[in-house]
Formats: C-alpha cells, sequence, structure tokens
C-alpha cells in the first residue's frame, strides 16, 4: 500500500509537471522586435512596462535590433485559453503608439535661441530621468527611449564644487566620479591629471577614469543628437567648449541633461554652479570651434554598446 502511494505522488507530480510545462507554453508570448521600434512602443503595446521586459529578457539597457525575439509577460487569465499570438504593428500604428510631444515643465528657462551665451545658473533642478549611481537602469516616465531619444532628460547624483584656478578639468572629473559614489575631490586629481599646472589634456581623462573601473572615448565631430541618447541611457558625458566666447578660454564641462521642449542643454559647470543651462545654439557654437570633442563616461564593459551609440568604429 506505501509503495503504491509513493508510485502514486510520483505519477501525480509528474502528471503536475506536464500540466505545468503544457500551461506555461501555453502563457508563454513573444514578439519579434520590427525595424523602427523601441523598448518604450512595444511595452505600450503589449501593456506592460520598459521595466518589466528589460527583466524579463536581461535587458541591461533599451537598444533593440530588427529580428530580436522578446518574451512577454503572461497575459492575465493564462492557462485557461491559448494566450493570442502577438503581432507586429505596421509602421503608422508604431508612430502612433509614441506619446506626442509633453508639455513645457513648468518654471523651466527659457533661453533666447538667438543669442549665443555662457551657461547661466538655475535653481529648480528637473525631475530625474535616470537612476543615480550606475547609470543603465532606466525609469519608466512614459517616455520613448531607444532610437528615439526621450524629449528630456536629466542625471542626479552629480558631486559639484567650485574650480580652483586652471582646475575645470579635474572639476569636471570629480563631478562625473561622484555620479557613479565616487567621491575625490579635484585637488587631489589634480595632482595626476595635471602635475606640471597648466590646463588638463585630452590624454589625462582615461587614466584617471579608468582607476575607478570607468572608460571613455575620445569623440570628435560629435553630435547633439549622440550626447542625448547617451544622457538617456545613464551616461554623463563631459564635453570641451569654450567658457563663454569662442576663442577666450578652453573649459571642460559635464553636460547632464537635454529638455527638447525649453530648447536647452542642462550641465554642471565648474564656474558657475552644479546646475546650468544653455541655449542649443550657445551649446553648438562654444563647441563646434573646440572640433566638437566629447568624452562619455561609462563603465569598463560596456565598449561596444558605447562605440555602437556614437558610431565609433
Amino acid at each position: 500500500m506505501g509503495k503504491q502511494l509513493v508510485g502514486g505522488r510520483r505519477s501525480l507530480w509528474a502528471l503536475g509537471a506536464a500540466l505545468a510545462l503544457a500551461l506555461g507554453a501555453a502563457d508563454a508570448r513573444t514578439y519579434t522586435v520590427q525595424a523602427g521600434d523601441t523598448l518604450y512602443a512595444v511595452a505600450r503595446r503589449v501593456g506592460t512596462s520598459v521595466e518589466t521586459l528589460q527583466r524579463l529578457n536581461s535587458l541591461s539597457g533599451a537598444a533593440l535590433r530588427p529580428g530580436q525575439v522578446l518574451q512577454l509577460p503572461a497575459a492575465p487569465g493564462a492557462g485557461q485559453a491559448t494566450a493570442p499570438q502577438v503581432t507586429a504593428a505596421p509602421p503608422a500604428a508604431r508612430a502612433a503608439a509614441i506619446p506626442a510631444v509633453a508639455a513645457p515643465l513648468p518654471g523651466s528657462p527659457r533661453p533666447d535661441p538667438a543669442q549665443v551665451t555662457g551657461p547661466r545658473a538655475w535653481t529648480a533642478a528637473p525631475p530625474a530621468t535616470v537612476v543615480s549611481f550606475i547609470g543603465w537602469a532606466l525609469t519608466d516616465l512614459g517616455l520613448p527611449v531607444g532610437d528615439e531619444a526621450p524629449i528630456r532628460t536629466y542625471l542626479p547624483g552629480l558631486s559639484f564644487s567650485y574650480q580652483t584656478y586652471n582646475n575645470c578639468g579635474p572639476s569636471a572629473l570629480s563631478s562625473v566620479l561622484g555620479f557613479y559614489r565616487v567621491k575625490i575631490g579635484q585637488d587631489v586629481i589634480q595632482r595626476t591629471a595635471r602635475p606640471g599646472g597648466g590646463y588638463m589634456q585630452i590624454s589625462a581623462i582615461a587614466p584617471e577614469l579608468s582607476k575607478f573601473g570607468l572608460n571613455t572615448l575620445t569623440v570628435r565631430q560629435a553630435r547633439l543628437s549622440q550626447v542625448k541618447r547617451l544622457l538617456a541611457l545613464g551616461i554623463p558625458v563631459i564635453v570641451l567648449q569654450w567658457f563663454e566666447r569662442t576663442g577666450q578660454v578652453p573649459h571642460f564641462r559635464v553636460v547632464r541633461g537635454y529638455d527638447d521642449q525649453a530648447g536647452l542643454v542642462w550641465v554642471s559647470d565648474s564656474m558657475v554652479g552644479p546646475l546650468a543651462y544653455m541655449s542649443y545654439r550657445s551649446f553648438d557654437v562654444l563647441w563646434n570651434t573646440q572640433g566638437r570633442q566629447m568624452f562619455p563616461v561609462y563603465p569598463k564593459g560596456y565598449d561596444a554598446l558605447v562605440r555602437r551609440l556614437v558610431g565609433h568604429s
């Protein structure tokens, strides 16, 4: 009798396992990525969140490629009937899935696009859109991510201190290191980044970051669209520009956000303050005559992704 019970339990367990596998197969839903899809648009179409898709598919970012198969969460009531097959929406439907342009944030600055000026200090920080510290973990704000950058992005968590003489480079490095929770002052960085005085050379950036498990690329003739994509994925960017006027003073500053609706770039500037803004035109003019050089700062191991984002072979 005991043996029969044990055998019966084993049979029931096997039957239960088979049913679970069968129901799991029925519950499983997938979606094949089409050209032009974004993670946000797919999540909206199938009724889930960006974070859920990232978790189910072990995605550290939001980049998708055509033909990629995404695992989707089980439909409500799954197991009672076969889950519906998810099919690709036509291009018009994909475009409609992306929300309309958001309204301007109350209290945002409105720089004059006709003037070229240096950054202007601001006090009210916009809402953060990327988790501080390691980046790469997007918050779900109902904004498209991936190939289309969100309409606005802002990175919190940077360190800040006003620079000492000729120390904009070490100060910028100290600021981005703070984003990755490395607390180190500009005076310490200065000892090795510019030991002979004068301005910090570009060649000093990568060795200083490497000490803390971070990396960078030197990108010349960069575009603002590339900066936006990096920021949207939680990657702060150091740029080399003129301070206020072309030909005046070369200056490193950290780009920490942008707002398409207001037409501005948010920067952390060691001469102005931790939160300052520049119009798109001012940013471009002061950047263009310095070769449009930028230095994204990211954890080691993400070189291939960052190179792909900026088209850097």
